[in-house]
């Protein structure tokens, strides 16, 4: 067992490291059990059902429960979720200074980080990742190039462990990822090992015998494998230790550096540990209420079954027999001595519902959301839109934390899209993306077009929208906006983001739109521009001198800046012309209005006959 007792996997040769790494990663296994005990108790409490463990035979094995519960955790899990994952963020990569190249490179790189989200369904996977966080403390997906793509995957619980020892500070060096996988798909990815794959033992049953008969992998018929993966950071910038390797029990069937400073994952904590490297959850917050809560429930169903029947107490020796209570209208009893007593049912007083109803609320806002916002209600007493948007800002000021891990989350991602898309471009000698340009078009962005060092780009991340996602919330306040002159009626349109209102916004836009194109043109390839007769030559003059100044300040290249001078000489004059051609057409209409005047000339001064060929 010399993997765990050196614990250096990293160092050891090709034919060794399998033994080596499977030694110690069941050590690291073994040192976890509490974790993965922890795991399975918040997925029990989340899904209200007591599953057995993570591994494809018994996660779906659990046993079956009959009492009454309210389930607190998932109720205010999948609140904080919902409100989270509304809050949809966009990757931006900025530049500072250099040349207007640098700057249209980092545009298309915004871009190309949105394409490959787009296409990677990332909307999809965060929430998910967002789930994980809350439930276990820490959420992960993994981003890796697959048949020459980019792909996300989800990282299901149980499937990382680290060494306790390493990550006391929370920065562990070495990573595993234990899954298992179909041998004929594994196969079909390391064909070189197909002899080996096929011999491989299948996993041995870790609940014990007997209790997974009924699904084991024997008799579904399916040739699972267990498999681990292994990442060992360098040890400095540049080191030659950091690896990467992808192993089965008897062999490794891949085994190569791995030069990145962090492991590549992306990883969301709902909150963090005082020490270590994992999360805690807002489930296992509310493990103590949520047990008492079901402990009361459980009291209230058994007073229930007890007491919710009615009872009549009959004296003894009375005659009167049970079967002559029923309840026929209009019965008659015959008795001795004192008549029967009819007892109402009264299980139980209103003090118990209150504490139950205590509990809720305290788990509620323990973790900083309401009930309200569980069930999709407004506050009460709260009916403008500004006091429900400032009702849900106090509300989410509680889950702050949580909120800017969510947003280093998506910075994450868009660096590992950065880091993937340049090594599949050198894997493919080129590469290229689909991605919006804008809400009508889109653009092709190729690689070469996007390739920036680290060093020449700050990445940020902004929301895609301050404004309330329901039509009635964003129509209050946008048109509140538009009280207060924040904006004009054009933006606000824009702002609306109606299906409707699309064609009247790009109706709206065309104008401007079409002058900026010039204008980017000019500056970012140098292609000269001329404004077109028939555009506004005012704010062609604007929107270029607005520009000019910004290039200035970015240090455009003063032959590019040329061109938007001469662009702009030419709206001035163009300016002048009309101006001067209004003040003749005035001056003419004033001397045709004189008393004993001629006919006004006609156009271009013609004289007011000369009409179809100067014919009188």
């Amino acid at each position: 067992m010399s993997g765990f007792l050196n614990g250096d996997w990293w160092s050891q040769e090709k034919d060794n490291v399998h033994s080596d790494l499977w030694n110690t990663f069941q050590s690291i296994k073994d040192q976890d059990s509490y974790r993965t005990e922890l795991d399975l108790q918040n997925l029990r409490l989340y899904g209200n059902h007591n599953v057995l463990g993570f591994d494809p035979a018994s996660f779906t094995k659990f046993e079956s429960q009959e009492r009454l519960t309210y389930n607190l955790c998932r109720a205010v899990a999948d609140t904080i979720v919902s409100q989270v994952a509304r809050h949809e963020v966009r990757p931006v990569f900025l530049t500072s200074g250099g040349n207007e190249s640098l700057r249209r490179k980092s545009k298309n790189l915004s871009m190309y980080v949105e394409g490959t989200m787009y296409a990677t369904e990332i909307r999809k996977k965060m929430p998910l990742l967002a789930l994980d966080a809350v439930v276990f403390g820490k959420g992960a997906i993994h981003p890796y190039i697959h048949h020459n793509k980019i792909c996300v995957d989800r990282i299901l619980p149980g499937e990382l462990y680290v060494d306790q020892l390493e990550s006391l500070y929370g920065r562990p060096q070495s990573l595993y990822r234990r899954r298992w996988i179909n041998k004929e798909r594994l196969a079909a990815a390391f064909p070189k090992y197909t002899g080996q794959i096929e011999a491989a033992a299948e996993p041995a049953n870790e609940l014990g015998p007997g209790l997974l008969s009924a699904t084991s992998f024997a008799t579904t018929g399916q040739k699972q494998i267990e498999i681990i993966e292994a990442w060992h950071l360098p040890s400095k910038p540049g080191g030659k230790d950091g690896r990467h390797v992808i192993s089965i029990q008897n062999c490794t069937i891949l085994d190569e550096p791995y030069k990145h400073d962090s492991f590549p994952f992306v990883f969301l904590n709902y909150g963090e540990r005082l020490m270590g490297f994992w999360g805690v959850g807002a489930v296992e917050n509310l493990t103590p209420i949520q047990v008492e809560l079901n402990r009361t429930l459980i009291k209230l169903q058994k007073m229930y079954h007890l007491m919710a029947a009615g009872r009549v107490f009959v004296e003894a020796g009375s005659g009167l027999k049970k079967n002559q209570i029923n309840n026929d209208i209009g019965s008659v009893y015959t008795y001795k001595g004192s008549p029967p007593i009819f007892a109402p049912p009264t299980p139980v007083g209103p003090e118990i519902f209150n504490y139950i109803n205590m509990l809720i609320e305290r788990g509620f806002s323990q973790e900083g959301v309401s009930p309200f916002m569980a069930s999709g209600q407004k506050p009460a007493g709260i009916s403008s839109g500004v006091g429900i948007r400032e009702a849900e800002e106090i509300q989410m000021g509680k889950l702050s934390q949580f909120m800017q891990n969510w947003d280093e989350a998506h910075l994450d991602l868009a660096k590992w899209f950065v880091r993937l898309g340049k090594e599949l471009s050198k894997k493919k000698g080129g590469h290229k993306i689909v991605a919006h340009q804008d809400r009508n078009t889109i653009a092709h962005i190729d690689w070469a077009d996007v390739d920036l060092e680290e060093d020449q780009y700050v990445l940020k991340v902004y929301p895609s929208s301050n404004l309330p996602k329901e039509p009635s919330g964003r129509l209050d306040q946008v048109v509140e906006m538009l009280q207060y002159g924040l904006v004009d009626p054009a933006e606000a349109k824009r702002l609306l983001d109606f299906p409707d209102l699309e064609k009247s916004q790009a109706l709206d836009r065309a104008a401007s739109d079409a002058i900026d194109r010039q204008i980017e043109l000019m500056l970012d390839e140098g292609i000269p521009q001329v404004p077109e007769p028939f555009q506004d030559q005012a704010l062609a003059l604007k929107r270029a001198q607005a520009a000019y100044n910004l290039a200035v300040v970015q240090g455009v290249p003063d032959s590019n800046l040329q061109l938007v001078r001469t662009y702009m000489m030419a709206a001035n004059e163009n300016i002048n012309l009309a101006q001067q051609a209004q003040a003749q057409i005035h001056a003419q209409t004033a001397a045709a209005t004189q008393p004993g005047a001629g006919p006004a000339p006609g156009f271009d001064g013609a004289p007011p006959n000369a009409v179809g060929g100067g014919i009188p």
